[in-house]
């Protein structure tokens, strides 16, 4: 005994030692900031030390990969005891060569001692971003910067304003790499890439859910999407300006008359600076525009602009009106960017190098530099160049000696608004000595010698979006219809060089270049970027998923592309994106076909009156043949460890429920004890299904499993991932092909099930026997295919009905149906559809509501899509409908229908629903003789249709109600429920709940 534990101390001391080891050494590299370290284990006994030690002493995000064994198990039991797995700590049992991390996404490798066959390094160097570092057996590796990459520092990339990146490695189509938090942020947003960093802020809430994030500089890591810090910013200015810039290391901004500097990495803040006491004194106190060459810092002083108060519009809404952004910000429209100094500083030690006064101010937003230059303009009043190095001025126009040039150059209007952008936008830019003058101010375009201050020439053609590529200039009209034309024009003559189609024109989005493309967002309530082959010249495609900001744009940087949170709603994937340049996917191999599935214990089918699967059938009828009973009690209440639970399922007096922690849990219906758990690589979003004696589900990390039902032995497993790449979606690690809508049983004994997160990596759809484990078949969507060229996601549950299997495929496509026999014949049956939850109207048509699948935020109604859909539900002979969560009973479909249609339209004037409509409050439609009866509250979170009545589960409560409209019995709930986290059996009710526990109601029938 004394011999044991003598060796049991050796033991924990050492592992105690490599754990702090550990820490101590990717400390050096990594701070105490967040950050994601894959750690690669060895199975042995100091792998859980060294995982409990950094979760426990830093915030870092661990993937922690390694073969299956007793101490990887350890490690998976011990971050679900914590509530950690599938969040902070992910852990995938795989020895094999490949990391299940997509390249470039860890800040860390550590690779512990006592791994046997270590990855090679190059696999190593495939998953750590450019300057992340691997620690090995003593030695420390730094993965070198990329080639052919860059940065987005300045809000228009560089001080000459000229919207190109010189990024060649960027471009669409693209596949994922994160899509994640904010899902939605205030506006108009402004963001900075530096140093692997994304700084952005927005100063108008348009709606409540956007309110955190007003005015507030928020930062997160731009190869992987985890949040790193943010710190509240001065309300008393706008953000959207031209006073900031990012480097490496540092964030500088101005508030007003102070300039700030922060450590790029903590938030900290480095020092403060002022205006040069000559320019205070002369009334210029405050910065209106910054720029770095080098290590000098030029800036732009001049007099306060007019105040303003954040907004708080909480609109009801999707979209957001221009008009409150006009009235709440008509003083920024009508005075911003004025300033009379200007200035240059040795940085960091702000030593005042130069600076020059106007007699008169210049407009801060027409300030750019290039060649050695500075450009200034007061429209109407002077324009002038000055010397970089001294700011001796180079030349000066005014109207009175260059008449021509401010009749040639037009008027500056104090205008913004759709399909001009915004006020604080800049209106200048310039390339090799040339400045074109364009922008929402402007109704002309027109270009300037900046060496002699002439002008080149002018247009009548108005345009925000011009930009220099190749010693020519494009000029991309305001707004048009299809048959819209970018125009590459000769900057010194302002000749038509070339002239090709862009389709459709329409927003205020801005766009943005690489050295490869442009991309820009056409007008209309989808969520497309279209992005534009330079080199061919003619519109690429379009990426349906997601829509540019509208004043960031796409935004290039570090070889990828990034789409930044919105405030509006319409039909796309929200969230914060970022997509890598997309490679060829490879077609599934032999590998892809599993082994002979085992046979369970027991085969024994599920009863009549079971709750197999989500909403008890293929179809989501959620209609079971039982009572809803005359009275109910609680019978028991479990907590889970983990994460969120799913819906639960039941057969043959088991409950069976998932969860976001990637375990499929077990539970005796008598009295809820825990009988096993399994566990899978990533999240649980669906629930799983039942099936003579097996249960099946679907998994975030891409793959299909099916569990002996008694004790969850692993019978068998498919996979439908084509590769092994993990994403951040939405602060959870997963395969770029999650199976998040859960599965769907065939009568037969098929499962259906399809993998996939959006349409820009497409999805995997497989019917498998589940007997065998045999693929019935296995169709990929994906911008690979051609026949038909169709790529769609999974953003929702999936249904069966009539040998047509329904997939909600998200934006673009929209609901898909394929032929459950096949997979093949694909048809897009319903568009415009958002949320996770699909049902089938009674005409058979799809339709989808809910919150969205990954980030769980509902996204509102616009002008472009319904505001209430047709989900109906049959009780005996009467017809029930659900909308915005309130119950209404009818034996005349009709009677519904025309509560539907009166909740699409605008309460006021009867009509389409516009840009300032308040939707109907559903507690005021009125209810006519048809309608038998409806719920006193609009609460409903989900039902279960039984023989004899209905049980609908409230915010706060689960209640029996009679066909005639009568409450049978009501019990409270400890937690909120799930959303449609309800089964209904012969003699129960069980509930998911929100806090991670499962309660079961015995029915008195």
């Amino acid at each position: 005994m004394k011999t044991w534990f003598g060796f049991l101390s050796v033991l924990l001391c050492c592992s105690a030692v490599i754990a702090n080891d550990a820490v101590t050494e990717l400390s050096k590299h990594l701070g105490k900031m967040p950050a994601l370290v894959v750690v690669v284990c060895g199975g042995n006994e100091g792998d859980l030390p060294t995982i409990a030690g950094i979760v426990e002493q830093t915030p870092w995000t661990v993937f922690c990969q390694g073969a299956a064994s007793p101490g990887l198990e350890k490690i998976r039991n011990w971050a679900r005891e914590k509530g950690l797995l599938g969040g902070r700590v992910c852990v995938v049992d795989d020895d094999g060569e490949s990391l299940w991390l997509a390249a470039d996404m860890a800040d860390a490798v550590w690779v512990a001692p006592g791994v046997d066959a270590r990855p090679l390094e190059k696999e190593i160097l495939r998953v750590l971003h450019p300057g992340g570092v691997c620690v090995a057996s003593g030695e420390v590796s730094v993965k070198p910067a990329a080639g052919g990459t860059d940065e987005w520092r300045h809000p228009y990339h560089d001080p000459d304003n000229n919207v190109v990146s010189r990024d060649r490695v960027s471009r669409l189509p693209g596949e994922l790499r994160f899509q994640t938090y904010p899902v939605f942020a205030a506006m108009p947003n402004q963001t900075l890439f530096a140093g692997g960093r994304i700084f952005f802020s927005g100063h108008i809430a348009f709606h409540e859910r956007e309110e955190p994030l007003l005015n507030r500089l928020t930062v997160l890591n731009a190869y992987n999407g985890l949040r790193l810090w943010s710190r509240p910013l001065d309300p008393d200015y706008v953000v959207h300006n031209i006073s900031k810039l990012a480097t490496a290391d540092e964030v500088v901004f101005a508030e007003g008359p102070t300039l700030r500097m922060l450590d790029a990495a903590t938030g900290r803040q480095r020092g403060t600076f002022s205006a040069p006491p000559e320019a205070a004194a002369a009334g210029d106190t405050d910065f209106k525009w910054i720029a770095q060459r080098g290590d000098i810092l030029f800036t732009a002083f001049g007099p306060p602009d007019a105040g303003v108060a954040p907004h708080r519009q909480k609109g009801q809404m999707g979209h957001w009106p221009w008009n409150v952004a006009n009235e709440h910000y008509r003083g920024v429209v009508n005075n911003f960017g004025a300033a009379r100094t200007l200035a240059a500083f040795q940085y960091p030690e702000m030593k005042l190098l130069w600076s020059v006064r106007e007699a008169e101010s210049f407009d801060a937003r027409a300030l750019c530099i290039e060649g050695g230059r500075i450009f200034e303009l007061a429209p109407g009043k002077f324009m002038a160049a000055r010397d970089l190095a001294t700011g001796e001025q180079l030349w000066r126009r005014t109207p009175e000696t260059s008449g021509e040039i401010f009749a040639g150059i037009g008027s500056s209007l104090k205008r913004q608004g759709w399909g001009l952008g915004w006020a604080t936008y800049c209106y200048t830019r310039a390339d090799n000595g040339v400045v074109c003058i364009a922008g929402p101010s402007f109704k002309k375009t027109s270009c300037i010698d900046f060496e002699k201050g002439d002008l080149l020439w002018a247009s009548d053609l108005a345009s925000p979006h011009p930009f220099f590529f190749d010693n020519a200039l494009y000029i991309v009209p305001r707004v048009a219809n299809p048959a819209a034309f970018c125009r590459k024009v000769d900057p010194r003559t302002g000749k038509v060089l070339d002239e090709f189609s862009l389709g459709v024109t329409g927003s205020c989005t801005r766009l943005t270049v690489t050295a490869n493309q442009f991309y820009y967002r056409p007008g209309g309530g989808e969520g497309r970027t279209v992005y534009v082959d330079i080199a061919e010249r003619k519109l690429a495609d379009y990426e349906g998923v997601v829509r540019p900001g509208c004043f960031d744009g796409v935004v290039p940087a570090n070889g990828r592309l990034y789409w930044m949170p919105l405030a509006c709603d319409c039909w796309q994937v929200h969230g914060t994106f970022s997509m890598a340049p997309r490679s060829p996917l490879k077609e599934p191999g032999a590998a892809a076909e599993s082994p002979t599935w085992a046979a369970p214990a027991s085969s024994a089918p599920a009863a009549p009156d079971d709750w197999p699967m989500l909403r008890a059938n293929s179809a989501g009828t959620a209609a079971v043949p039982t009572g809803v009973g005359k009275k109910a009690r609680q019978l028991w209440r479990r907590r889970l460890p983990g994460g969120d639970l799913t819906a639960p399922v039941c057969a043959n007096g088991r409950i069976f429920v998932g969860a976001t922690d990637g375990t499929v849990s077990a539970l005796d219906a008598a009295n809820g004890e825990i009988i096993w758990q399994a566990s899978s690589n990533a999240a649980v979003l669906g629930p799983p299904a039942y099936w003579k004696g097996r249960v099946i589900f679907g998994s975030c990390d891409g793959v299909l499993y099916c569990l002996d039902a008694s004790d969850g032995r692993l019978l068998g497993r498919a996979e439908l991932a084509p590769e092994k790449r993990f994403v951040n979606i939405m602060d959870r690690l997963m395969s770029a092909w999650p199976l998040g809508g859960g599965v769907v049983l065939g009568d037969d004994g098929t499962v259906y099930a399809a993998a996939g997160s959006t349409a820009a990596d497409g999805a995997v759809a497989a019917a498998v026997d589940v007997a065998t484990g045999r693929f019935r078949w296995r169709q990929a969507y994906t911008l690979d295919r051609r026949d038909p060229k169709l790529s769609f996601g999974v953003q929702g549950n999936l249904l069966l009905k009539d040998n047509t299997l329904y997939i909600n495929g998200g934006a673009p496509a929209g609901v898909v149906a394929l032929d459950a026999p096949t997979g093949g014949n694909p048809r897009v049956v319903s568009k415009l559809e958002a949320g996770m939850e699909m049902f089938l109207e009674p005409d058979g048509k799809p339709s989808c509501s809910g919150p969205e699948l990954f980030s769980h935020e509902q996204a509102r109604t616009t002008i472009f899509k319904r505001h209430q859909n047709r989900s109906y539900f049959r009780m005996s002979d009467r017809h029930i409908a659900l909308v915005d969560s309130r119950l209404f009973c009818s034996r005349d479909i009709r009677a519904l229908d025309r509560i539907v249609d009166l909740m699409n339209k605008d309460p006021k004037t009867g009509g389409k629903m516009g840009g300032g409509t308040v939707p109907r409050d559903v507690m005021t439609v009125p209810v006519g003789d048809s309608v038998l009866w409806a719920t006193n509250t609009a609460d409903v979170r989900g039902l279960a249709v039984g023989s004899d009545g209905l049980v609908a589960l409230h915010h706060e409560s689960i209640e029996a109600i009679s066909p005639s409209g009568r409450s049978l019995w009501r019990a409270q709930l400890p937690a909120t429920p799930v959303r449609w986290g309800l089964a209904l059996t012969g003699s129960q009710c069980v509930v998911s709940l929100s806090d991670g526990s499962a309660v079961c109601l015995a029915k008195d029938l």
